[in-house]
């Protein structure tokens, strides 16, 4: 199912391995242009602190002083690029939830995303996709919700300004998806009382 430019959702496979899967046309030229860019960026964003912190221990070899800050500098660097670099890697699980019907789970993600103050962008028999309003610390968060019999599947993604995926929200977006994943239990809990 199409929802994005250019993004398709493969639901049956996402369904199948629980993870968020999308079909891409990579007979698209502008497609194969977006991932080029989107690899020079990520490698830029993982390779640059650690490759000048190695600049500044090579360089503060000879002063004992600025050794010490330099070794620091490094393993500072190296850490937060092996965190970019597991949040990148890592696949898009979708958590399951277990509902009543999907009538009455879209009802219930209804009554979340309003307390939420989320629009909805696309809602097909399948799937829905929630957009999350725009604050200062989150741009482009977006919910994905499959909808699996009577249960669901749900995602949060973190888009960047133009469209690629943020390492930056990785931690927020699970903190989301348990947030959700507990007040679709409480409603689900109130509507079997």
């Amino acid at each position: 199912m199409h929802y994005k430019k250019n993004i398709d959702i493969d639901i049956e496979a996402s369904k199948k391995a629980e993870v968020l899967i999308f079909i891409r046309d990579y007979a698209s030229p502008m497609l194969l242009l977006d991932i080029f860019f989107d690899v020079i960026y990520y490698i830029i964003l993982i390779a640059a602190f650690p490759v000048m912190s190695i600049f500044i221990l090579i360089d503060s070899l000879n002063h004992t002083f600025y050794l010490l800050f330099s070794i620091l500098y490094f393993i500072i660097t190296v850490t937060i690029a092996s965190l970019i670099t597991y949040v990148l890697c890592s696949p898009r699980k979708l958590m399951r939830i277990s509902g009543i019907s999907p009538q009455k789970n879209y009802a219930i993600l209804e009554k979340i995303s309003k307390q939420a103050d989320w629009d909805l962008r696309l809602n097909s028999g399948k799937f829905s996709v929630y957009k999350a309003g725009y604050s200062l610390i989150s741009y482009g968060k977006e919910l994905v919700v499959i909808y699996d019999h009577q249960d669901i599947l749900i995602n949060c993604i973190n888009l960047s300004r133009m469209g690629s995926r943020s390492p930056f929200h990785w931690s927020g977006s699970r903190k989301m998806e348990k947030q959700i994943r507990k007040k679709f239990k409480q409603h689900l809990a109130q509507i079997q009382s």
